[in-house]
């Protein structure tokens, strides 16, 4: 390979690169979105409106769900 064919490779390979900064964000919005979350579908169990048979680890999967949903449409903004 040449010089050009090579620079020009190592340059997509660093634009295509999640930075480190970029996945901490996410990763934060992630976190935060799933408290907010986990509280929301709490109180809709605890409120007696959540579906007949739902388990609590189903509320966290939910949670869980909507939180990266959520950071994803956050984060592309």
């Amino acid at each position: 390979m040449s010089e050009v064919s090579i620079a020009s490779h190592q340059a997509k390979r660093r634009q295509s690169r999640i930075s480190m900064a970029e996945t901490i964000e996410f990763r934060f919005i992630v976190a935060v979105s799933f408290a907010v979350c986990l509280v929301g579908f709490a109180a809709r169990r605890i409120s007696g409106r959540a579906p007949k048979g739902q388990s609590y680890m189903q509320c966290v999967r939910d949670a869980r769900a909507s939180a990266h949903a959520a950071a994803g449409y956050a984060f592309r903004a």
